[in-house]
């Protein structure tokens, strides 16, 4: 079975990869459009990328560098969704962003035809650690990868962005010592429209698949 589920693995690896053309990842499309030229637009000063030691302001006002990161309708892949708790689904807060998605995905027959190939049923439970694992994974909606078309885009203060979404911080908020001007840092939430989902051992992308592939 760990044979099988390597074999997935790599399946739905190679179809999400076969995406990113279409799908750029959500960094290399947002971040770099919300970055300053000039020092003087935008929202994120452009010395201060991949500095550690400083942190991204605001350096117009909201609906303006909404306007400059022209988002509305650009297609984008995130990375590492979290359970389905409610009827919000979010990414992992990774470079500044982060993104918010329906969690209403249909699974039922990806599911079914990985329950088939780990040979798991009513009356015959997970065979291995790895595929009881897998199976935990796909039945509470944690994906590896999302793509879909973004439908707003918010800048939002990092403190208020942490206390509205505490899935982002499974480990409990930061104490503002910890964090230089605090009060400074700012993210951009999306609001993406899904189109294909990637889960560790399976990838399903409804317009393209009448029926979900393994």
């Amino acid at each position: 079975l760990d044979e099988l589920l390597y074999w997935r693995e790599k399946s739905a690896e190679a179809r999400a990869k076969a995406q990113a053309r279409e799908y750029p990842s959500a960094q290399a499309t947002l971040i770099v459009a919300a970055r300053s030229a000039s020092g003087l637009s935008g929202l994120l000063p452009a010395a201060n990328l991949g500095s550690p030691d400083q942190s991204p302001r605001f350096l117009r006002s909201s609906p303006e560098v909404v306007t400059l990161v022209e988002p509305v309708g650009k297609r984008i892949t995130l990375e590492r969704f979290s359970p389905a708790a409610r009827a919000t689904r979010v990414s992992q807060l990774y470079d500044r962003m982060f993104a918010t998605m329906p969690s209403n995905v249909e699974l039922s027959q990806p599911l079914e035809l990985l329950k088939a190939d780990l040979l798991v049923s009513d009356a015959q439970p997970p065979l291995t650690l790895a595929a009881a694992s897998s199976l935990a994974a796909a039945q509470a909606g944690c994906f590896d990868r999302c793509g879909g078309s973004v439908k707003a885009i918010y800048p939002n203060s990092l403190i208020v962005t942490r206390l509205t979404w505490p899935q982002l911080l499974p480990l409990g908020p930061p104490s503002i010592e910890d964090v230089p001007n605090f009060q400074e840092q700012a993210v951009l939430q999306v609001d993406l429209q899904p189109e294909w989902w990637q889960h560790s051992h399976f990838f399903v992308k409804p317009a393209d698949d009448a029926s979900p592939q393994s």
